[in-house]
């Protein structure tokens, strides 16, 4: 792997050390998506204010005498000095490194090489901390989540040559907005020896257990102690002194898109992407990357690439792990489906395994290929929106449909969707990746629908929209817009009351229902203010279908599930199943004994059935 992915691990896995030889964490347990992003211009690229200014232009970071070495005494100009340190050495009787040589050590290299100068106290100093947004780091640093604590960083371009503005033996470390920070690099090859260290699967307990794991309860490594790291001399992990990043030699057999649990098992220089657990948009929580898998390294051209792999950029660069092009696994969405027969469509994966699903190219020639990308995030999400599985949903396209999730929708390649308009809950089916789709010959926009762009580059996202005459025609909570040559139904961009339905008003550009709490806004939907649910200056009510509190839910409903900072829902309560229909369970609403229970369907316990039902397969049936 390149130094980019493995460096802000290393800073982890050296400081746990102590300086001691003790237990070592496994090191490969971060990401670069654990930086905290701040600092930067709005389109991700670093401040030009770096550079040389002009005449009467304020002073560059540089000038200032930020991102420059130090020692304590004198110290800077401004700010505080960060010194340098030594990380520990990779050793321990506890958590052994097997393969390594008799009297062989892995070397800690220098911490913070000759130390900077910075806006924020020193580590390990009382200082307090910079955090994301609050303005410490000032306009030329970046506050970063390293060591356990929050530090500020000098801003680099990672897309320049080298390492940019960076001194020696640093390396500018991309960020997941696009923009870098100078961070300690290496400076010999010696530095890079941790780089040939990983920990393999040894325990017989599947996946990668650390002593840190192992010390959980329960233990997960049981009797077996955790999975042993491994020295793999054949990594020849050397020193790139232009960019200062470590690299190693990785399996020549490997390609973007194989399983892996350490960088070494991918490609020379790519990045093996740890299986991740998130937590998505509606609370689920899913695995993506499960059992590893290989990014390819940073490229130009897809002949940088092994095997089949391609030179992703442009719209796959969102699951990029590099602010840089990198080699990704090529498929074709046009493979195993029959563009005349859409009940084929909704397993067409592309050529890539279960879990993945194809993402076009788009603006290519040849727009049926693309690279693989996990099946249920949103590629383009920056909240963690679920997308919808694969084999969910009906067996025929209903595009167009009233819908309040996406399992109701059709859903083609994956890509199935249910457009939830601005009440947070009625919807109409649609389809993303619609242009990429029909481009390639399958016809998934049917009847009035048209096509239309429904974001900027580099998404690009084209859905398919029902067409509409007045906002009577579509939903609550869209609007009829105009998108070019047709006016369609769509949950932004109104510009005046009648672009919506009869009854709502246009409210910083979206139709609502307004309200006063108390009022009937409808089963399931709360009264509460615009600027608690949007990121506005509006603080008109609306109906929405969350809630904050009892008062805020209309009739006898009460607001089921809120806590501090979380939204909760409105329900009709009950006691016990006495209050609800033949056939439904009294069940607790969030599962907590004690707290709102509403009517539902299924069942688990007879004691939520009604006298006389037990409950059979889930459902009350009659005794």
């Amino acid at each position: 792997m390149t130094l980019r992915t493995g460096w802000i691990t290393w800073l982890a896995l050296t400081l746990a050390c102590g300086g001691g030889c003790g237990s070592t964490p496994d090191v490969r347990d971060m990401e670069p998506f654990d930086l905290l992003d701040e600092g930067v211009t709005d389109d991700g690229i670093p401040d030009e204010g770096m550079m040389e200014p002009d005449d009467g232009a304020e002073p560059t970071c540089f000038e200032r005498g930020f991102g420059v070495s130090c020692t304590p005494s004198p110290g800077c100009r401004e700010g505080f000095c960060q010194p340098e340190g030594q990380f520990a050495p990779i050793c321990g009787p506890e958590d052994p490194i097997a393969g390594l040589p008799d009297g062989f050590s892995i070397p800690g290299p220098p911490r913070f090489d000759g130390g900077f100068c910075t806006l924020d106290a020193p580590f390990e100093d009382d200082g307090v901390d910079c955090r994301d947004g609050d303005g410490v780091c000032g306009d030329c640093m970046t506050c970063v989540a390293a060591f356990g604590e929050g530090g500020c960083y000098l801003d680099c371009d990672p897309r320049a040559e080298g390492n940019d503005i960076c001194p020696p033996a640093w390396d500018c470390i991309p960020l997941t907005n696009g923009s870098g920070v100078c961070f300690d690099g290496c400076a010999t090859d010696d530095d890079c020896l941790r780089e040939a260290v990983v920990r393999q699967e040894t325990n017989g307990v599947p996946g990668i257990q650390t002593p840190e794991d192992c010390e959980q309860v329960p233990n997960p490594c049981g009797f077996a102690g955790p999975d042993q790291l491994v020295f793999i001399p054949d990594a020849m992990p050397t020193c790139d002194t232009r960019t200062f990043e470590c690299e190693v030699r990785g399996d020549p057999m490997a390609e973007a898109g194989d399983p892996c649990t350490n960088d070494l098992e991918c490609e020379d220089g790519g990045d093996c992407q740890n299986e991740n657990r998130i937590t998505l948009g509606d609370g689920e929580e899913v695995v993506i990357y499960e059992g590893g898998y290989c990014f390819g390294p940073g490229c130009v051209s897809d002949d940088d690439c092994a095997g089949d792999g391609v030179c992703g950029g442009g719209r796959s660069g969102a699951f990029l792990t590099s602010s840089r092009d990198q080699c990704l696994e090529r498929c074709d969405l046009t493979l195993g489906v029959d563009a005349a027969d859409a009940a084929t469509w909704p397993a067409g994966r592309g050529g890539c395994d279960e879990g993945y699903k194809c993402l076009s190219d788009a603006g290519t020639g040849s727009p049926e290929l693309g690279v693989c990308v996990p099946d249920r995030v949103d590629p383009f999400s920056t909240n963690g929106t679920i997308t919808q599985a694969f084999g969910s949903g009906p067996s025929a396209p209903n595009l167009g449909t009233a819908c309040t999730a996406s399992e109701e929708c059709f859903n083609p390649f994956g890509y199935g969707t249910c457009l939830t308009g601005l009440n947070g809950r009625d919807g109409i089916c649609s389809v993303e990746e619609a242009g990429v789709l029909e481009a390639v010959g399958f016809e998934v926009c049917t009847g009035d629908a048209v096509i239309v762009n429904t974001s900027e580059p580099p998404s690009n996202e084209q859905q398919c929209l029902p067409t509409c005459t007045t906002g009577d025609d579509c939903p609550t909570g869209f609007g009829c817009v105009s998108a070019g040559t047709a006016d369609v139904c769509f949950p932004t961009g109104c510009d005046r009351d009648t672009d919506c339905r009869t009854g709502e008003e246009c409210i910083a550009g979206g139709c609502f229902d307004t309200c006063r709490a108390g009022d009937p806004c409808g089963a399931g939907l709360g009264c509460l203010p615009l600027d608690t649910l949007f990121d506005v200056d509006v603080t008109d009510p609306i109906c929405f279908d969350v809630c904050q509190n009892d008062a805020q839910c209309s009739g006898a409903q009460v607001c089921a599930g809120e806590a501090l900072d979380v939204f909760g829902t409105c329900i009709t309560a009950c006691a016990d199943a006495t209050e609800c229909a033949a056939g439904q369970a009294c069940i607790d609403f969030d599962g907590t004994p004690g707290g709102e229970s509403e009517c539902r369907d299924a069942c688990a316990l007879d004691s939520e059935c009604r006298s006389g039902e037990t409950c059979d397969d889930g459902a009350c049936t009659p005794s």
